[in-house]
């Protein structure tokens, strides 16, 4: 099986990037993956560019192939939906992650937006029920999933029961990640006696 992941350059710093790399490096979920990238720099010229390379990849495609669209939020939905819709009118399956902290939100506002973005989709993973409820109301729940991001296992690493209490946090420092609830959530660990690290 062949999936075609389509969404940021995994080179780049970001969320997604760190899930695609994640899907490349461990080759998950298909016998071969490939990272094709329609995002790279805040440039619409320099994307425009990836977005043809893309749109050329999904037109010499195997068509048992799938293509999985990482949709974040802004211009992704400029870039990807488009994409997506070539690929099903090519016949190919599609699926779509929707990545967005503000889905939901966005889903309540831009109804018909989400609606004609989604079109293409035979699947759509999210990884909130919030955004899994949204995405519902707009393609039917029967076509959605809360599925949460793969996340690599250290195997070498001792066990839980052989380690220190550990907090990591690593994401953008922020009340819009909620570093603010963990920051609240720790402090009411230490007040109640829990001993460990937290790092951020």
């Amino acid at each position: 099986m062949h999936v075609i992941h389509l969404g940021p350059d995994p080179r780049t710093v970001g969320g997604i990037q760190a899930v695609l790399r994640t899907i490349r490096d461990h080759c998950i979920g298909a016998d071969r993956i490939s990272i094709v990238p329609t995002w790279g720099r805040p440039s619409a010229k320099y994307n425009a560019v990836l977005v043809a390379c893309a749109a050329r990849i999904i037109m010499a495609a195997d068509k048992r192939s799938i293509v999985h669209v990482h949709l974040s939020d802004r211009g992704a939905y400029l870039r990807d939906p488009p994409l997506a819709a070539l690929a099903r009118a090519r016949g190919l399956r599609v699926i779509f992650s929707l990545h967005g902290h503000d889905f939901p939100t966005f889903a309540d506002a831009h109804p018909q937006v989400v609606a004609l973005a989604l079109a293409p989709a035979q699947h759509v993973i999210c990884l909130s029920d919030a955004a899994r409820a949204a995405a519902g109301r707009t393609v039917g729940c029967d076509r959605v999933t809360s599925l949460p991001n793969p996340v690599a296992i250290d195997f070498q690493s001792p066990p839980a029961s052989e380690t220190e209490p550990t907090i990591l946090f690593a994401g953008v420092v922020g009340r819009r990640k909620g570093v603010d609830i963990l920051v609240e959530a720790w402090r009411a660990l230490l007040d109640s006696g829990t001993d460990g690290t937290c790092r951020i």
